[in-house]
């Protein structure tokens, strides 16, 4: 039975993949974006990722990939507006699009893709799928400064492309290649000894002078480089000790404000709460009505001496049962200790 369930399982996958390889998915994102009046600027291709990835590597193009998320027309209608961007992938890329969901997704070798985003693949010349960068896209996205990330990206990708014929040439004609080089570096040589006689008594005269102010030269660049690191060593200390001292302050700052803002430790009824620091108790009584975040500025405020770590951030854990207050500052401490007149919290330092 068990053999069965898993046959039928693998013809299901089987058949799935054979259905959604010959998808146009390109198609329906078109009619999809142009079902809502908008224009499309980009060039995008119909078919399937493998349809347009083949499309690039036959014009050694790399695919710029646009998985569309049908809540972000707008980002969509930005890019359209950005010519630069337009220009750019249109004159240099195969463009593909498509509306990501569970099933379109699939066609894609890359996974956990958020929506909407760039995605720029390439095939090398082994014929490895390469995901050269992916892009998330947002509301606030400056598509200028992408359209110039994009260039550069291609720009980088045509010399990869120039060394992958390269290489390619020195596989596929290794000994054609080899003989031409050697007889270039033969040629090279013989030039270069005829210049060598040319200029070898000219040079024996300049070679003690050149060698002087070469070195001197060497001396002054060795004295200004040195001069300029323990300059900039000595201002990225200052501006280290100046911002760890505003940050000091600032933190001392708050701890006071905190301290005076503290609600007033009711003489009688009320919780009494015992504070473990690492090597100290502390108790201090709450009224009930208090917020558990007035338990954790009381903390905050403490000595430093009490902490590991003072600009740490802290949680308040109680040891049974166990229970993190960290995200109930907002209740108050009735409503997590109701029945009790006593409590002892542990604190806990986070790194």
């Amino acid at each position: 039975m068990e053999n069965e369930e898993n046959l039928a399982s693998g013809v299901w996958k089987i058949a799935k993949a054979f259905f959604t390889k010959n998808q146009n998915y390109g198609e329906e994102f078109q009619k999809n974006i142009q079902s809502k009046k908008v224009k499309i600027q980009i060039k995008f291709e119909m078919g399937s990722f493998q349809d347009n990835l083949k499309k690039a590597q036959d014009i050694n193009f790399p695919l710029f990939v646009y998985v569309h998320d049908v809540s972000s027309l707008k980002i969509l209608q930005t890019m359209f507006q950005c010519k630069t961007l337009v220009n750019l992938v249109n004159k240099s890329f195969i463009c593909y699009a498509f509306i990501g969901n569970q099933e379109t997704l699939t066609q894609l070798p890359t996974q956990n893709i958020e929506l909407p985003s760039i995605l720029i693949y390439r095939k090398n010349f082994i014929e490895e799928i390469d995901l050269i960068k992916q892009i998330k896209l947002f509301p606030s996205t400056k598509f200028e400064e992408l359209a110039q990330e994009i260039k550069q990206i291609r720009c980088s990708i045509q010399e990869i492309i120039t060394l992958e014929k390269k290489a390619k040439r020195l596989v596929d004609n290794p000994e054609e290649i080899n003989q031409s080089q050697q007889e270039r570096f033969i040629q090279k040589q013989r030039e270069m000894e005829a210049k060598k006689q040319q200029e070898i008594q000219q040079r024996q005269r300049e070679e003690l002078l050149e060698k002087q102010e070469i070195e001197y030269m060497m001396a002054v660049q060795k004295a200004d480089n040195q001069k300029k690191r323990i300059q900039e060593e000595k201002q990225q200390q200052e501006q280290l000790i100046q911002q760890q001292q505003e940050e000091e302050e600032q933190r001392q700052f708050i701890k006071a404000t905190l301290l005076s803002n503290l609600p007033q430790e009711p003489e009688e009824n009320g919780i009494s709460i015992q504070f473990r620091f690492f090597d100290k108790v502390v108790t201090r009584k709450f009224n009930l009505t208090d917020k558990i975040e007035s338990i954790f500025n009381f903390v905050i405020c403490q000595d430093d001496s009490l902490f590991l770590n003072p600009g740490a951030e802290i949680d308040l854990i109680q040891n049974f049962p166990r229970l993190s207050l960290f995200d109930k500052k907002e209740m108050q401490i009735q409503e997590i200790f109701n029945d009790s007149t006593g409590e002892q919290l542990i604190i806990l330092e986070k790194e």
